[in-house]
């Protein structure tokens, strides 16, 4: 039996009424009871009300049809009457953004361009709620956003912190990159930080990185106000990932903000999305993090959650797993089957970094390699020109000889080829070129242009190095220190000329390579000892090799020479048995 609905008997009561209405159906009766009383201001409280009550999903769709018949008749009423304002105006959007209405919809797509010509009557509040709900909604139409946005920024001394701060995340939200409305709405935020809620902080920290405002004076005020809010018990999973996602992309590197905003994530990860598991991971990757507290769960957590990842998630996962240098198997192996698996949905870019992923971790198992080579050529068309520079450098890390790859690639490359400036983008196409991709006259000498203009490799010598090129001395050799090859593309750490009477001069060169620490791909779990040797030393190696300069190459392990080290007839003995030209 339903609540008996009496007339309103004042235009005051039936306000009360409408907003203390406890469900859409009540809302509806009332409405239709009083519908002779009803004004704009009414309809504004109707629309309202449907925000409030339409949260949950089950009541939406209901709340929706309601809050659209009473945006409907609100338009309907004369200009000038009671409720049929700014204000009014800005509250149906709000509540209808909550709604999940857009811009399909007739009556809210004209309450929004309506909305422009009365941002200039917006109150501080409203121009916030109207630039939130134009975001919310997904409106891309700049004649209508853009009024909205200067409302806001004309309101920023009588900003609140959530008004700020809902305001940048709006701007961020909808693409708007006009510096005097980022910025000083930027500033506002920091000035009223200390105001922010967790969620708050969250945003403005995306907002700022979505905006590429790379400014220190505002993203390091906001990013500690982060870390502040990190150790609050309520704060939600996404907005931990939100945060830590902000400062890798910011790239900060300040370690009292990116470790608590890691270790934020890490405690919250079994509550995390796919995707949040997926941003935090790459994070950390993004940042080099060594902290395998950190690291590990996080790309545990993508592992365990591998089956439910886009092809977007699992590229970025196994792209930051390579980029951490983490080689366990159990980690490795779920992630590149993921993807392989995910290859028909790939983009280019995806594509382009799991083919780097598998080269940098160096794995030689074809059956992995040659479907994500194969599904590069086929997006060739849609690649930037990093995405052609990766692929082609994995190609050749790789050892992929098949010209149904390698052709299309190094053509890839040479369409490209004036878009790669970078002294690294250099580098990676002419260790491709001369490990064996073959690219063009015109690609190779603009990549050789840019070395020749660029500062040379660093010449920074260890005292390993040192030590190894003293005992070389003792023996009687001459040894040349960091010598370049194919024009300073590899340093090659002591060069040292042999007898050799097979050789035609009756003399050999023969490179010495010191490999410390860093040559090697890191251990997890405890695991002793030193992985395999990293891919950039394997592609050294074989440049070394292909140079043709060289009868022998020597490398020396640390953990060799550690043996050693420090016993000068050791070093000797060592040096003599491995410098040997068979």
């Amino acid at each position: 039996m339903t609540d008996r609905i009496f007339p309103a008997s004042t235009p005051r009561q039936l306000t009360t009424q409408l907003k203390n209405c406890k469900t859409i159906s009540e809302l509806r009766r009332i409405a239709e009871h009083n519908g002779s009383m009803l004004t704009a201001f009414h309809d504004a409280v109707i629309c309202v009300t449907c925000g409030r009550l339409g949260i949950e999903e089950r009541s939406r769709s209901e709340a929706r049809s309601l809050f659209l018949a009473a945006t409907a008749m609100w338009l309907q009423r004369q200009e000038g009457t009671i409720g049929r304002d700014s204000r009014s105006c800005a509250n149906i959007l709000h509540a209808g953004a909550k709604l999940t209405c857009d811009e399909s919809s007739d009556a809210y797509n004209r309450m929004l361009v309506l909305s422009t010509s009365m941002a200039h009557n917006f109150k501080a509040q409203e121009s916030s709620n109207a630039l939130w709900a134009a975001a919310t909604v997904g409106c891309r139409n700049m004649s209508i956003v853009m009024p909205l946005a200067r409302s806001a920024v004309s309101h920023i001394p009588d900003f609140t912190a959530q008004g700020a701060c809902n305001s940048l995340w709006s701007v961020a939200t909808l693409g708007i990159s006009d510096i005097n409305i980022t910025v000083p709405l930027a500033r506002c935020c920091v000035d009223r930080r200390h105001d922010l809620t967790a969620q708050g902080a969250s945003n403005c920290f995306w907002a700022l990185a979505t905006l590429g405002i790379i400014d220190e004076a505002i993203t390091i005020p906001i990013g500690r106000i982060c870390v502040l809010r990190s150790e609050e018990v309520d704060l939600v999973s996404q907005n931990a990932a939100n945060s830590f996602w902000a400062a890798a992309t910011l790239a900060i590197t300040d370690e009292s903000i990116t470790i608590p905003l890691a270790m934020s994530c890490v405690n919250r990860i079994k509550k995390m999305s796919p995707q949040g598991v997926v941003n935090s991971l790459w994070s950390a990757a993004t940042l080099r993090m060594t902290d395998e507290n950190i690291i590990l769960p996080l790309a545990c957590a993508c592992v365990n959650r591998a089956n439910e990842l886009t092809s977007q998630g699992a590229a970025n996962s196994f792209w930051s797993i390579a980029t951490l240098s983490l080689t366990d198997e159990e980690l490795v192996m779920p992630l590149a089957k993921a993807c392989v698996n995910l290859l028909s949905s790939f983009n280019a870019q995806n594509a382009a970094n799991v083919l780097w992923a598998i080269a940098t971790l160096s794995l030689a198992d074809r059956c992995l390699y040659m479907p994500v080579a194969l599904a590069c050529t086929a997006l060739i068309g849609d690649m930037n020109p990093q995405n052609a520079a990766n692929s082609v450098w994995s190609a050749a890390a790789l050892e992929i000889t098949d010209p149904a790859i390698t052709y299309p690639l190094a053509a890839a490359v040479h369409d490209r080829y004036w878009q790669l400036p970078r002294v690294d983008d250099a580098r990676q196409c002419l260790q491709a070129h001369y490990c064996g991709v073959t690219l063009t006259p015109e690609a190779v000498a603009h990549f050789k242009a840019i070395l020749r203009t660029s500062p040379k490799l660093s010449s920074s010598v260890s005292l390993s190095q040192m030590g190894v090129f003293a005992a070389l001395v003792r023996l009687g050799h001459h040894p040349r220190l960091e010598v370049p090859i194919y024009d300073g593309l590899t340093i090659i750490d002591i060069v040292i000329d042999v007898v050799d009477e097979s050789s035609p001069t009756g003399m050999a060169k023969i490179a010495i390579e010191f490999d410390g620490p860093t040559h090697f791909l890191r251990q997890v779990r405890g695991v002793e000892g030193v992985g395999p040797v990293d891919i950039q030393t394997r592609i050294r190696n074989t440049l070394i090799r292909k140079s043709k300069e060289f009868s022998l190459l020597v490398t020396i392990p640390f953990y060799d020479w550690d043996d050693v080290q420090g016993e000068p007839e050791l070093e000797e003995h060592y040096l003599t048995q491995r410098i040997q030209i068979i």
